[in-house]
């Protein structure tokens, strides 16, 4: 809770929040540092915190912010995502499919959208909405080129994949594994694991089987 009130104090210098918000915030992110400021920033944007003369203010009582923060870190995470067009959604769903870790050019040839687009809306969620992060650069066995990424937090990845309906969690895992396999070619045995999660998350049982005694 200390920390939480010290991070509340240099963001909003000479403010004039009440005591209390720090505990607040600190209830509603479990004090996790990624959260706490997606909350604040959350309050900046919608207007409840402001600028006012050389300091800060709440516009509103207390509990008024405690009707318009999200109760729980995921409600956190489920209005940061509210706030992305459809090409985004789909780009962060299939990369929720592949894990944790992804590849620019497996989530753009699994979800049908060109490399360089993809490549640009993930640098864009990465830079200005901060749900991912790049990780390096490299080639993949077939020789083209990829971005890696990295969901910020695991429940990132977590959020995404629950949204998606069974049959579409079926077809997209289905989509990952196959542009995994046209990428690999003959060094497909180092993602048998991935491979066959993959195939069995997409009800195929058959190949699941085959990638999992591989």
């Amino acid at each position: 809770r200390d920390d939480v009130r010290q991070y509340v104090d240099l963001e909003f210098p000479r403010h004039d929040f009440p005591a209390a918000l720090g505990d607040m915030l600190h209830a509603r992110t479990e004090g996790n540092p990624l959260f706490v400021v997606d909350s604040v920033e959350y309050l900046r944007a919608k207007g409840r915190i402001v600028q006012s003369g050389r300091g800060w203010t709440l516009a509103g009582s207390l509990p008024d912010l405690e009707q318009e923060l999200p109760q729980s870190i995921r409600s956190v995470i489920e209005r940061k995502l509210l706030l992305l067009d459809g090409t985004d959604a789909v780009l962060l769903q299939t990369a929720a499919v592949q894990g944790y870790d992804f590849d620019s050019r497996i989530v753009a040839d699994a979800s049908g959208i060109d490399a360089l687009e993809a490549e640009a809306r993930l640098d864009e969620l990465a830079r200005i909405h901060h749900l991912v992060t790049p990780t390096g650069e490299r080639r993949l066995p077939d020789g083209s080129p990829t971005q890696e990424y990295r969901f910020v937090h695991v429940l990132y990845q977590n959020v995404l994949y629950g949204h998606l309906t069974p049959t579409r969690r079926a077809r997209v895992s289905i989509a990952v594994a196959d542009a995994l396999l046209n990428r690999h070619m003959r060094q497909v045995p180092t993602i048998a694991s991935s491979l066959a999660r993959l195939f069995e998350a997409g009800g195929d049982a058959r190949r699941a089987v085959e990638y999992f005694l591989m």
